[in-house]
């Protein structure tokens, strides 16, 4: 039966060879799962701090924000200007294309190796979508890549606690900071907060464009008692 499917997958290999979602030329043999060849992996630049959430200065100790009210740390892997990163997430968000998830997670624990901000007490948690948004597109993207940082790193993934219950329109329709934070205002809530109590949580999620999202969330899991949280994100605009 290994033989037979191990067949299959070389008469695939052949007929359809595994590309690179980025440049589109075949992928070696050592690079077909990751889904991304090593030239376009290695011309993405990585960050090497985090940044505070208000200002988005960068931080040069990685433990304390410019400002108190509200902040927290933020770790973004890149820039959202990169174009091989957008196409990536434009895969993933748009073209329901899940295999993409494995290279945004590449960078991101590219990101996270030096910077260390999950420890192995952590709890990982992906920024939720709504129920009818994720049945619309089949999976939630930030719980694909949160899943493989799991996965490579051993930490603890939770799922199912962090809940959005209110469908928002989404974020990139709406124009102005204000509007933004309005739109998603409330629409977060954590069903049992005894599971986040005293606990350092990591909520991972693909782009920080004004920031809104990740600061509802957050707020939302320090109310539950969370002891620290660290956004992590793909790319910061």
């Amino acid at each position: 039966m290994n033989y037979l499917i191990r067949l299959k997958g070389a008469v695939l290999d052949i007929l359809s060879p595994p590309i690179c979602l980025i440049c589109e030329k075949a992928l070696q043999k050592t690079e077909k799962e990751e889904y991304i060849c090593a030239s376009c992996f290695n011309s993405i630049p990585i960050n090497t701090a985090l940044y505070c959430s208000i200002c988005r200065a960068r931080l040069a100790d990685n433990k304390k924000v410019c400002h108190k009210k509200d902040s927290y740390l933020l770790g973004a892997a890149t820039s959202y200007d990169d174009e091989k990163v957008k196409k990536l997430i434009w895969r993933l968000k748009y073209k329901k294309q899940k295999c993409a998830a494995k290279p945004l997670a590449k960078i991101l624990l590219a990101y996270i190796g030096p910077i260390r901000p999950i420890s192995p007490a952590s709890l990982i948690i992906p920024i939720p979508l709504h129920p009818s948004r994720e049945r619309g597109r089949g999976f939630n993207q930030s719980e694909a890549i949160a899943e493989e940082i799991s996965k490579t790193l051993g930490v603890k993934l939770m799922t199912g606690n962090l809940i959005r219950i209110k469908n928002t329109k989404p974020q990139p329709e709406i124009k102005g900071l204000e509007k933004r934070q309005e739109n998603i205002a409330g629409c977060f809530a954590v069903k049992n907060p005894e599971l986040i109590k005293g606990k350092k949580i990591i909520p991972i999620d693909d782009v920080f464009t004004s920031g809104s999202t990740m600061n509802e969330a957050v707020k939302i899991l320090r109310k539950a008692g969370a002891a620290r949280v660290i956004g992590l994100v793909i790319a910061k605009v």
